[in-house]
């Protein structure tokens, strides 16, 4: 009787882990998501603020180009 609740026991457990390692798995790949995503605005932002920066450069340049002329 004890072997046979056991059994019973131990089939609840590994069905209980099964679903505990899904969970962990779909937070794992959701958390990669979301780095990935935060990765990519940062690269988008640094890009945009380097195009700013060297729009500011070339402003400069000109500036200077027609001062001395």
């Amino acid at each position: 009787m004890e072997g046979m609740e056991f059994q019973r026991f131990t089939a609840l457990l590994k069905e209980s882990l099964e679903v505990y390692r899904h969970e962990q798995k779909g937070k794992k790949e959701a958390r990669k998501d979301k780095n990935k995503k935060a990765d990519f605005e940062e690269q988008d932002k640094s890009r945009e603020e380097e195009e700013n920066d060297d729009d500011d450069d070339d402003e400069e340049q000109g500036e200077e180009e027609l001062t001395v002329v």
